[in-house]
């Protein structure tokens, strides 16, 4: 796999409690591990594939067209074709026009043309389930480490049993903003959790807040409003700028800095169209793939500060845990993992192995 370059560099600073910004917004160099494939230039890079006859992979998610990943998408396609001279067309499906992650990733695993990013635990059902540890809340605290471990023998061994189910995994580069909770009455402390009805994407994060004494409760991030509103939330949580896009500061009146996840999030494609691809195009794909997650990464974390200051003018109360409090939600991480290991057949000792790893 590739090894990161200099530029990702810039990117590679602490996740702090209170989100991150700046760096330049520039596309990132093509990975240096070896050159990158240039241009076609009319040359045919692969016979499978060509400009008469391109692969035509579709892009899907959950947003807009214009949001931070569509971007990111439109940048990666525009410079899959430049470079594969038109052998790669890439389309884009914002809104979920191709059904939901689940359904998306289910279809890659048969073999669709789609590239699609979520999170490391919706593999978890293609080979393997230590994918899960991914998403254990916090494990990664900076862009350095979480790049590092993509880029890792430990992960890479992780892709190749989930390609044995079908689906190519090529990074693990798309990295958001940390995730902070929002709520409706203060949480300053480890005790003030219990109880809460917490809104949670997924059965990890349930996991989680109910090892805290709370209440996973499963409601869409379009729903989060309402439900707060009429009290079946008590909070929600996600990266600022989303809290603050989504207006939770007219709902919730504080936000404690948790930072519990920075969600990485995988670049799925189909291993058989993988397969499919002679080694110059992979290179490409591989590459831009690489590019745009880093981009969208960068992208992710310049908006933090701005939307943290843009919560406080409307009105919203911030704090930060203790040391002591922040190490309870550390300690609860750990037994969730410790549990996951005989209730999902994890590898014992892995988790401590990518503990490890990222402690070098």
């Amino acid at each position: 796999m590739k090894k990161m370059v200099a530029l990702t560099l810039a990117l590679c600073m602490a996740l702090s409690l209170a989100g991150c910004g700046g760096g330049s917004a520039s596309t990132p160099a093509p990975s240096a591990a070896n050159d990158p494939v240039p241009s076609a230039q009319g040359e045919v890079l692969d016979p499978t594939y060509t400009a008469e006859k391109p692969l035509v992979l579709k892009f899907t998610w959950a947003g807009t067209a214009n949001d931070v990943r569509g971007q990111a998408f439109q940048r990666m396609a525009d410079s899959v074709a430049q470079r594969s001279g038109g052998a790669i067309q890439c389309e884009l499906y914002p809104g979920n026009e191709l059904g939901g992650a689940a359904d998306t990733v289910e279809m890659i695993a048969n073999g669709a043309g789609i590239l699609q990013t979520v999170s490391a635990d919706f593999t978890c059902d293609y080979g393997c389930p230590d994918m899960m540890l991914c998403n254990i809340f916090y494990t990664f605290d900076s862009v350095e480490k979480t790049l590092q471990f993509s880029d890792s023998d430990i992960f890479q061994s992780m892709c190749d049993k989930v390609a044995e189910g079908g689906i190519k995994v090529l990074n693990l580069a798309w990295i958001e903003a940390p995730r902070q909770l929002m709520t409706t009455k203060p949480v300053q402390s480890f005790a003030d959790l219990k109880g809460m009805k917490i809104r949670v994407p997924s059965f990890v994060y349930t996991d989680f807040w109910e090892g805290c004494e709370a209440v996973g409760t499963a409601v869409g991030l379009n729903d989060a409003y309402s439900a707060l509103s009429s009290g079946i939330l008590d909070a929600t949580e996600t990266n600022l700028e989303s809290l603050y896009s989504y207006s939770m500061q007219e709902v919730c009146s504080y936000c404690t800095l948790t930072a519990h996840t920075t969600a990485p999030g995988c670049f799925l494609m189909s291993e058989a169209v993988w397969e499919s691809m002679g080694p110059q195009l992979q290179a490409i794909l591989e590459e831009e793939a690489y590019n745009a997650g880093v981009w969208f990464t960068q992208q992710q974390l310049e908006g933090q500060d701005t939307a943290k200051a843009a919560l406080e003018t409307a009105g919203v109360t911030f704090y930060e845990l203790s040391e002591d409090d922040m190490a309870q939600l550390k300690e609860v991480a750990l037994e969730q993992v410790n549990g996951y290991v005989d209730q999902y057949g994890l590898t014992p000792g892995l988790y401590e192995e990518i503990v490890a790893f990222l402690a070098d």
